[in-house]
């Protein structure tokens, strides 16, 4: 080892040998580095050189590209610019209105004179028929040649015909004496000074004093002043001598008494609500507009004692009833809505082109005469029980109204959101509840409706559907083997029965 490192040892041995110190006064010590630190910096001043600054090479040119010049760098000015004064300074920002010369004339849009003729004609004949009903518009239309596409359309259309006619664009065509409204006079709010006056009204409510004013049905506009002995015995053969009313010998308090305890031996004190403060209805009746000779029963029913509950349970039959069409397609006729039609009559093409595209289709239309007031009662029970069975068998038991909209649902919704469970038992319970104690005042006698529903309750269309829906579910599976051939569409109280290839006699005995 120490063969290999022998010269290595023997450096590190010279280069440790100790040398004789030789020390020097602090003076001494300072003039003898100042002076040898200043001739190190003559030495080093005297080998600078100047010399020019070293050039770069010529920039390389690219074929057929001229070189590149940049602009030389600039340094920013950092005096401030002057600012520009404006001509005028104003606080508002209102536009200000520029001074034109006096002798400019004013430019106008020229027109034809026979333009605002044509525009008065046209106001005017508006403001001539604007006060008649829909069937005298029809008429008019019907007469003048005109399409009747609704009440306000109609009144445009027939303005523009008439004035068309009066400059002479198109001929016109001659009135029948049925469609003469001469002797007729319409009044608006801006004439009405030129052609009523207080006094006129004072003298026709005197001589119309203690005749019964009531509206036509479905046309609020005009007035019937009727003689009190016709609308009494209206009032007679409408409700109290109708074979579905029943006339009640007890009080008011009592009748009402008797239906709260009735309320508590159902089981229906916690389902319902009752308000003490409300009273029976007082029925009326309505003039048809069609048909004077004919009245049509109004009972309301917002003064009665059960008018939450039955609001409740109207949405809650609603969803029932919407929810009809998850039965069978094929065995009711129920529509939901106007908008179902065309898919409906679709379906009943295809149906048809299926059985004999060249075979005889037959159709029948029907409306319900008085649906609403010749319901049995028992009937409609039969009817919601058995759509409450039917849900009951796929699992609902019960179903979510909100008290506070329309909507209703068979899903789990939160409970402060205004949603109310009702258990479809206790829907079935208030229905018979509500049909056996329905109670209305007429010409002060105190009645109960044994036959149909009042017109006036609120779960009176949805128990209709839901009775309808159920007898064509019978007549439907009564048709066995003909079902196919007969087709049916049903919305409210008017009907559409068809029939595909099918013999006249059979036929005859189906429909």
């Amino acid at each position: 080892m120490e063969a290999n490192l022998g010269p290595l040892l023997e450096f590190a041995r010279k280069a440790s040998g100790k040398k004789k110190v030789v020390l020097l006064s602090d003076d001494k010590t300072a003039q003898a580095s100042s002076g040898s630190e200043t001739e190190k910096l003559r030495k080093k001043g005297g080998r600078l050189t100047i010399s020019e600054k070293r050039k770069r090479g010529p920039k390389p040119v690219f074929e057929d590209n001229p070189p590149m010049i940049t602009p030389s760098k600039r340094t920013p000015r950092t005096k401030a610019k002057e600012g520009v004064t404006v001509g005028r300074v104003t606080w508002s920002r209102n536009k200000i209105k520029t001074k034109l010369s006096p002798f400019i004339e004013k430019l106008r849009s020229p027109g034809k004179a026979d333009a605002l003729a044509k525009l008065r004609f046209r106001n005017q004949a508006m403001e001539e028929i604007r006060g008649l009903d829909a069937q005298e518009l029809q008429l008019i239309c019907k007469n003048e040649g005109v399409c009747y596409n609704g009440k306000v359309k109609a009144i445009f259309n027939i303005a523009s015909h008439r004035t068309r006619v009066a400059f002479g664009e198109i001929e016109g065509v001659e009135q029948s004496e049925s469609g003469d409204f001469e002797d007729e006079e319409s009044t608006t709010s801006e004439d009405v000074g030129s052609k009523l006056n207080l006094s006129d009204v004072a003298r026709v409510k005197s001589e119309l004093e203690g005749f019964v004013l009531t509206p036509l049905d479905r046309n609020f506009t005009e007035t019937l002043a009727l003689c009190p002995a016709v609308y009494h015995a209206a009032m007679m053969d409408t409700f109290v001598l109708s074979p579905g009313y029943q006339i009640v010998p007890h009080p008011v308090g009592e009748v009402l008494r008797e239906m709260r305890e009735d309320l508590h031996h159902d089981g229906l004190e916690c389902f319902a609500l009752w308000d003490g403060k409300r009273k029976v209805a007082i029925s009326y009746v309505l003039l048809k507009h069609k048909d004077i000779a004919r009245y049509r029963p109004i009972c309301p029913t917002f003064s009665e004692p059960l008018v939450r509950t039955g609001r409740l349970v109207s949405k809650a039959l609603k969803r029932l009833s919407h929810l009809l069409f998850k039965l069978p397609i094929d065995e009711h006729f129920n529509l939901h809505a106007v908008s179902y039609l065309a898919s409906k009559l679709q379906r009943i093409n295809n149906k048809i082109d299926q059985l004999n595209p060249t075979g005889l289709v037959r159709s029948v239309v029907y409306d319900i005469k008085e649906m609403f007031s010749r319901l049995p009662h028992s009937e409609i029970v039969e009817a919601v029980d058995w759509l409450i069975r039917y849900y009951r068998e796929k699992g609902e038991f019960f179903v979510r109204v909100n008290t506070r909209g329309r909507a209703a649902t068979f899903g789990l919704t939160t409970g402060g959101d205004h949603w109310k469970a009702l258990k479809l038992d206790d829907v079935l319970k208030f229905v018979k509840f509500d049909l056996k104690h329905t109670f209305t005042l007429a010409t002060g006698v105190l009645l109960r409706q044994t036959v149909g529903i009042l017109m006036g309750k609120s779960t009176r269309p949805p128990l209709a559907c839901i009775l309808c829906a159920f007898y064509e579910m019978r007549f439907c599976r009564s048709l066995r083997n003909l079902r196919r051939n007969v087709f049916g569409l049903r919305l409210i109280d008017d009907v559409v029965l068809l029939s595909a290839s099918l013999e006249l006699r059979t036929y005859k005995a189906i429909l």
